[in-house]
């Protein structure tokens, strides 16, 4: 028994359970044992047990998601490549077109002009500003008295932002100096108003072509000439390209394109033989599943990657739980439930559009959740909902909506008590994956009314599939696993079973007794978060071999009427421990699930028959000559919180029924005592159960016990007057009147 973090670290605290009834040396030898006990731990062989389950799942579950399966019929093909045969669809299947999309959107962004900005009156006059200095360099080669002819053509020829022609670069240097002014007034008129227009980048060809249309008519040949050239190159955009606003004019025009969806039926002809593969047909043998991929050990890698990734996580969430490694069942179911349900996302989820929203993700959550707890079962949803998102290529909805919805289904099924449980997980697992659908396709998912309806459809059956195959899985569990499931429970736990029928009829002291002690122990169990439907039926359960001989116990004896009063103390006990025996013997007869099966020998672990073991040390008369182990039940103690739980709840019931206390507090009393017999006893040292626990056991049974042993009000004895009819008679004479009544 672990002593958890309730325990006080000076003994001489005592808690307020042993307050009383147990010494401090007995208590100090308690916290010892009960210590050692507590910090065993697990065996390495367990853990290398598991361990090795792991490695199984890693190696199969990589082999399944890499290997393409055998059943499928794939091409040899690539986008160019010639098909050699009429390639048709293998079944009816809608799909958004990822490359149909991307090209309507692109052809829409096409279409979207460029956007400029309004004409910037600061570049006019920065070109005007530059034409006049190019006027007035050239003014200064003009006159200059000491340079030749060829000299000056020399310096023109030099200017940069300038390339004038040889005719125009004489026609300058020829002109006298009244049209040399007239050209510049002109070069400057033309300049100011060709820029006073629009001009973009697209549109200044035109205007250069535009320019010798703005020379004046009184310019001669020579002056047009340098004005045209002048005025052309000077020429800039004043209106300059708005690169913000188109790119977000043209994302408005994808955005706006609807997703673009094929849909082939069966059979209908997606490559003709000798037509050339285009990426739209290349998509959708994709998307069929029907092409071979490439060999690309990047893409294995993260496969194998992932695979570890979700191993290392589970293996976190189950390091800490001791009944997976110890129990040789749960690794096992364990490790099925998850390579079928890779297997399963394998088959569904990739190229499958709705059939991948039919996953049923919950049967593992509540199979999980039934097998190894609640925490587990969460872990193991998480990570499949990664597991189906990435075989879904990336797609975080499908993923989402799966894990989620399937985390509601153990939670709202609970310990499965009741078939109506079932029914409502199942409407959970529907209703949450159509919300979660519907919150995805509100937060942006391309997606149309039609397939939505066809999802929605999808995640509806998958809450009704998923409650028929837990059903199924749980009728195979305890079938052939014999692991107790929620439904083997609620048909144990009928009165109608065949069991406890014949309790009721062969041993009606003891079924009453039975149902008394479930009650208890049903109390305790949700006190302190154990499996308060398990214990609940086994406490049925736990005296069934009492039908062997049921007159040989107490409850289901006449007043008056003791057999054990014939019978030697070693007799008697022999016929009281048999009880056990005989019980595991019927309980395999009527193929009791094995964790009900040990409430029997369980409940009464290795304690003394004290009662039969005094008599017989009175009888020998020196307790050295009595074999106390003739006197103790074969056990083993118990192992589980349940099983303990009962142990004291059946001691508790029988020592108040016979005692019949009469105040709370007396039965406060006899409980601290039982308690205290067992924990001292060792009985609870295998259980786990701490202290706390303990306490939280006591004040759940006090709660029960006092409404049913509550005293009870006496009420007065009603004295009858009997007379005889010739007393009557006389008396009525005597009166003189007629015949008195009989009260």
């Amino acid at each position: 028994m672990g002593s958890g973090n309730d325990l006080p670290p000076n003994v001489e605290s005592y808690p307020p359970l042993l307050s009383g009834v147990v010494g401090r040396e007995e208590l100090e030898d308690f916290f010892v044992r009960s210590q050692g006990a507590f910090r065993q731990g697990l065996r390495p062989s367990e853990r290398v047990r598991g361990v090795i389950y792991g490695v199984v799942f890693v190696l199969l579950s990589a082999l399944m998601l890499i290997v393409p399966l055998p059943w499928e019929s794939r091409v040899n093909l690539k986008v160019g490549d010639v098909s050699p045969v009429d390639i048709r669809a293998p079944r009816k299947l809608s799909y958004v077109s990822e490359v149909l999309t991307k090209e309507a959107r692109d052809r829409a962004a096409a279409s979207v002009p460029n956007y400029y900005l309004p004409p910037d009156p600061s570049i006019l006059r920065g070109q005007i500003a530059l034409a006049q200095n190019l006027l007035d360099y050239i003014s200064t080669v003009r006159s200059d008295p000491y340079a030749s002819f060829e000299e000056k053509r020399r310096y023109l020829k030099a200017v940069s932002v300038l390339s004038l022609s040889d005719k125009a670069i004489d026609g300058i240097l020829r002109m006298s100096d009244s049209e040399w002014q007239q050209t510049g007034k002109e070069v400057l008129s033309v300049l100011s108003r060709a820029m006073s227009r629009e001009i973009r980048e697209d549109q200044l060809p035109e205007a250069r072509r535009t320019v010798p249309t703005l020379i004046s008519a009184y310019m001669n040949e020579t002056q047009s000439l340098v004005v045209s050239e002048m005025v052309t190159q000077l020429l800039k955009p004043n209106a300059l390209y708005d690169k913000a606003r188109t790119e977000e004019e043209r994302e408005k025009a994808r955005e706006s394109v609807k997703p673009v969806t094929i849909t082939y039926e069966k059979g209908e002809i997606i490559v003709r033989a000798g037509d050339v593969v285009t990426p739209t047909a290349m998509e959708a043998l994709e998307k069929f599943g029907i092409v071979s991929e490439r060999r690309d050990w990047r893409k294995s890698a993260g496969t194998v990657l992932l695979v570890l990734v979700f191993s290392g996580v589970m293996a976190a969430g189950l390091w800490r739980e001791e009944s997976y490694w110890i129990d040789p069942v749960q690794p096992k179911v364990l490790l099925f439930m998850f390579l079928l349900f890779v297997l399963l996302a394998r088959l569904m989820v990739p190229g499958h559009v709705v059939l991948g929203y039919l996953y049923p993700l919950a049967v593992l959550a509540m199979v999980t959740s039934a097998v190894v707890g609640l925490k587990i079962a969460v872990f193991g949803v998480v990570l499949f909902g990664v597991l189906v998102g990435y075989l879904a290529g990336g797609s975080l909805n499908i993923g989402a909506t799966l894990a989620l919805s399937s985390i509601t289904a153990p939670i709202v099924l609970g310990r499965g008590e009741r078939m109506s449980r079932f029914t409502w997980a199942g409407v959970a697992v529907a209703t949450i994956g159509v919300a979660l659908y519907a919150a995805m396709v509100r937060l942006g998912l391309d997606t149309d009314l039609r397939d939505m309806f066809q999802v929605s459809g999808a995640l509806i059956t998958n809450g009704i599939l998923s409650i028929a195959l837990t059903i199924l899985f749980f009728y195979l569990m305890g079938s052939v696993l014999e692991i107790t499931t929620p439904l083997q429970l609620i048909e144990l736990s009928r009165p109608t079973s065949p069991l406890l029928r014949q309790l009721l009829l062969k041993a009606p002291g003891t079924y009453h007794h039975s149902l008394v002690v479930a009650n208890m122990a049903e109390r305790a169990a949700d006190a302190i978060g154990a499996d308060s439907f398990l214990v609940r039926v086994g406490a049925y359960y736990h005296d069934i071999g009492k039908l062997s001989a049921p007159y040989f116990f107490s409850e289901n004896q006449m007043e008056g009427m003791n057999p054990h009063e014939r019978l030697d103390p070693y007799t008697s006990a022999q016929i009281i421990i048999k009880h056990v025996t005989a019980g595991l013997k019927m309980a395999e007869e009527h193929d009791l699930p094995r964790e009900i099966r040990d409430f029997i020998p369980q409940h009464h672990g290795t304690m003394l028959i004290r009662y039969f073991y005094a008599q017989a040390v009175k009888e020998a008369g020196d307790p050295e000559k009595v074999d106390e182990k003739q006197f103790r039940y074969p056990g083993p103690k118990p192992q589980s919180k349940e099983t303990a739980i009962l142990m004291l709840a059946d001691g508790v019931e029988a020592a108040v029924r016979a005692t019949a206390p009469k105040t709370q507090e007396d039965i406060d009393r006899i409980l601290r005592r039982i308690f205290a017999e067992r924990i001292l006893d060792g009985q609870l040292d295998e259980s786990r159960l701490t202290l706390y626990d303990l306490n939280l056991i006591r004040q759940a049974f006090l709660d029960v016990l006092k409404g049913l042993y509550h005293p009870r009000v006496k009420y007065p004895e009603l004295k009858k007057k009997v007379a005889s009819r010739s007393e009557d008679g006389e008396k009525a004479k005597d009166r003189g009147s007629g015949r008195s009544s009989v009260s």
